[in-house]
């Protein structure tokens, strides 16, 4: 979608018509480069900003259960080398034929012991059987769910016959992360962030290390309410039932990179911040973006996040009307004017919600009538001028006249 050149066109359109047939319906035309503010951050991953501010080390690094070289776990896509994927692994109390493990004194060795057995073993029923047999019940009660989410949620359920090997890193992710916390948490929280855990899980990820063991040094590291915000989040991602839940967990990605911190800055502010970030996955600069802001502007940043990249007629004007939070004196005549005069050649949402944080609250509700209606429209042209223009002073006109009236 080409959604905020398409701001700056429809206001050279409307403007353009105004001035040369001084009609009632003179147009604007937009045509829609949609800006993925977080280099399409959508960082899921998305925020993270927020999420995929989605973060830039999102928590689908604790996902992260294939690769050639790595430690092998029993539900291994497969890269091109890896020890096949088994065809049925078994759930965490089966008993394998070979030997018995000694006892494990906790629930992140057995998981470690089974992801390494279950790679030797090529995935053969009953592999993890062996690396609990002599398990204590607690290390048993914990390394179940964990093992049997991996197992049977994300290999035997939604990446079944997937080759991608993403699709495991994603599932265990978004949907396992509880299940694994519950299994290597220690109990005696750290003094670290949560936005440095999501790092931690994302180098466990890059130095090949995908262990139950890697995992939880990052868990334990957090402080206590980091530990909490991290939670929320897990749970958020857990408990959706969106293909891209990263998507619906905006806020929570957002508390998580930024903790309490707050400032004077609004919604406005933290997007043209974040476009300027060299590096849309520099979680120290968008960390800064936000947190330099209120908590009200960070959560309806959070809420417009989850456009980014999205069709512009998905109920996303709404939301970044919101972020705009229109408290001038200007007319929406005006704010058409501001578009494509400041904005002309800008990508991303900053430059034209600044315009609109300008107009009084009733043309900007124009404003947004204008664009709901054009930009759909527009979308359905395949960038074809007349067709945009007709989008605009036809189908849109009388959207057009109420904007171009005050």
């Amino acid at each position: 979608m080409r959604a905020w050149t398409s701001w700056t066109v429809v206001a050279a359109v409307a403007l353009g018509s105004l001035v040369a047939a001084c009609s009632s319906d003179s147009g604007s035309s937009t045509g829609t480069a949609d800006t993925a503010a977080t280099g399409d951050a959508g960082t899921g991953s998305d925020t993270t900003t927020a999420a995929d501010a989605t973060t830039g080390g999102d928590t689908a690094a604790i996902s992260d259960t294939t690769a050639g070289e790595d430690v092998g776990t029993a539900t291994d896509t497969a890269a091109a080398g890896d020890t096949a994927a088994p065809t049925d692994t078994a759930g965490p109390t089966d008993v394998a034929t070979a030997d018995v493990t000694p006892p494990l004194s906790s629930c992140a060795e057995a998981g470690d012991c089974a992801l390494a057995a279950c790679q030797a073993a090529g995935g053969a029923a009953g592999c993890a059987g062996a690396c609990v047999a002599n398990a204590s019940a607690e290390v048993k009660a914990t390394f179940a769910p964990a093992w049997t989410c991996i197992d049977t949620t994300c290999f035997k359920g939604v990446c079944k016959g997937v080759s991608d090997a993403t699709c495991m890193d994603d599932c265990v992710g978004q949907k396992c992360v509880m299940d694994i916390v519950a299994c290597v948490a220690t109990g005696a929280p750290g003094t670290g962030s949560c936005a440095g855990a999501t790092q931690c899980f994302d180098d466990c990820k890059t130095a090949g290390v995908k262990s139950f063991a890697c995992w939880g040094g990052c868990w334990n590291a957090m402080s206590a309410a980091d530990q909490k915000r991290l939670e929320a989040l897990g749970l958020c991602l857990s408990g959706s039932a969106s293909s891209k839940p990263e998507e619906d967990c905006g806020l929570e990605m957002v508390k998580c990179i930024v903790g309490d911190k707050t400032g004077p800055g609004s919604c406005v502010d933290i997007m043209q911040c974040f476009e300027a970030c060299p590096d849309k996955d520099d979680l120290s600069c968008i960390s800064g973006c936000v947190s330099a802001a209120t908590q009200e502007a960070q959560a309806l940043f959070a809420d417009a996040s989850s456009c980014f990249g999205k069709d512009m007629a998905e109920g996303c004007i709404a939301k970044y009307m919101a972020c705009a939070q229109p408290s001038g004196t200007k007319s929406c005549g005006e704010g058409l004017a501001c578009i494509q005069n400041t904005c002309a050649g800008k990508d991303g949402p900053g430059c034209p919600l600044k315009c609109a944080h300008e107009l009084q609250p009733a043309s900007a509700s124009k404003l947004a009538d204008l664009m709901g209606c054009t930009i759909p429209c527009q979308d359905k042209c395949n960038q074809d001028k007349v067709c945009e223009d007709a989008c605009t002073t036809k189908t849109c006109g009388t959207q057009l006249v109420a904007c171009l009236g005050g």
